[in-house]
């Protein structure tokens, strides 16, 4: 256990003061901007692009099981979770990610904002858990092994008439085909691995069983994608 982990041991009913928040925030590297209390957010890479913010904002979470897949910092859970979900399950893998304390930085988001959220540090290949009513898989899909492993399991994990929302890195092309890349990174992030045509990742989140429902590009020149997807079968 980190000195940040055993540090945040107790936090769970800690009652935050504006001046720990903000010192506290310190203790930590941020990739998502989250509001911890009004006028505090947290330094992160900014915030969504507007069309991932639809993307989100496409469907209802009140009373649903959401799933949250690469959580990092935790940000669309906690906002699932303000949106009246009914139980949330963050999942992330902070060994391959390489960065400093996220989970510890999960659960100090987590306590200071008082949500009903669990965390289980987990990798995607080995979940079993189903019945879900929403899956988040956002800005992982590209940077994992075996992405098309990592889709079907996502299908399996949903209930009937479940949703998949989907953000993942794209190439250009109007072909459906997918590049790998290890020696030379993609768009300076030797982190990505599989990176597809947005036809191609279509035709992905199609072959596994779901049926897709909507989906867009992200901003200009970002090479995003955005897919709003149902388990097929569903009306």
């Amino acid at each position: 256990m980190s000195d940040v982990d055993r540090m945040l041991f107790n936090y769970e009913k800690h009652e935050w003061k504006e001046d720990d928040i903000k010192e506290r925030i310190k203790d930590f590297h941020w990739c998502q901007c989250i509001e911890l209390a009004p006028g505090i957010v947290t330094n992160g890479w900014g915030p969504p692009s507007e069309e991932l913010q639809k993307l989100f904002d496409s469907i209802g979470y009140s009373g649903k099981d959401v799933l949250d897949i690469g959580t990092l910092n935790g940000m669309w859970s906690f906002e699932a979770c303000k949106r009246g979900a009914r139980f949330v399950q963050a999942i992330d893998l902070p060994a391959e990610r390489n960065i400093p304390n996220l989970a510890a930085s999960f659960r100090f988001c987590r306590s200071v904002l008082r949500a009903n959220v669990h965390y289980t540090e987990r990798s995607i290949y080995t979940f079993k858990d189903n019945g879900y009513d929403v899956v988040l898989c956002f800005d992982l899909l590209h940077h994992i092994r075996h992405p098309l492993l990592a889709l079907e399991i996502i299908h399996d994990s949903l209930a009937p008439a479940g949703n998949l929302l989907l953000e993942c890195a794209t190439t250009p092309g109007d072909e459906s085909t997918c590049n790998f890349y290890h020696s030379v990174p993609y768009m300076n992030d030797p982190s990505n691995r599989w990176v597809p045509t947005a036809l191609c990742l279509l035709e992905w989140v199609a072959h596994v069983g779901l049926r897709v429902v909507d989906h867009w590009p992200g901003p200009e020149g970002s090479m995003r994608h955005n897919i709003l997807a149902v388990k097929r079968g569903a009306q």
